[in-house]
């Protein structure tokens, strides 16, 4: 397992709920899962590094932008509006939130609460983390979940969490 993927508890909940079923998924941020993914769903990525597009999923390069949420967080910014757009009107069976790095900062997705819409689970990866806690603990705030998830599991990188939130 890589430090540029979800943990392995991530992975195996996204292979046992969609294990039937060609899902679609949005992932903001792309790393070595992706491609696996993309080998039985089909992946539609947000990406602001041009080395860490991947083969097999469709991939939008969005460059790295101000964004009043993410200064209110202290972070560097958040994927280009202008490509954000483009997914206005699509709908997905997951999202997940693991990019861009953190140390760039995710909470910008919250200048866009209509992305909650898109899909009724949201996957918020690094929650061990704060920034991403709080991220998660936001959109589970927006959203009214029936459900949340934790993730817990140690690697050789130590302790890491994923959220999972499922509405409606």
């Amino acid at each position: 397992m890589d430090a540029w993927q979800l943990g392995e508890k991530a992975e195996t909940w996204i292979y046992q709920k969609f294990q039937n079923k060609n899902a679609t998924i949005l992932e903001f941020g792309c790393g070595k899962g992706t491609e696996a993914r993309s080998s039985s769903h089909h992946i539609t990525v947000i990406e602001h590094d041009i080395d860490y597009i991947t083969n097999g999923a469709e991939c939008m390069l969005a460059k790295i932008m101000p964004n009043e949420f993410s200064e209110k967080y202290n972070e560097k910014g958040w994927y280009d509006a202008k490509v954000i757009e483009l997914l206005r009107d699509r709908n997905f069976d997951l999202i997940i939130i693991d990019g861009p790095p953190g140390s760039i900062g995710r909470s910008g997705i919250l200048a866009y609460p209509w992305i909650f819409q898109l899909s009724p689970i949201i996957l918020v990866d690094d929650t061990h983390r704060g920034p991403e806690r709080n991220l998660a603990q936001t959109i589970a705030k927006l959203q009214e979940p029936v459900e949340i998830i934790k993730l817990r599991e140690e690697s050789h990188w130590g302790n890491r969490e994923s959220t999972i939130i499922i509405q409606r």
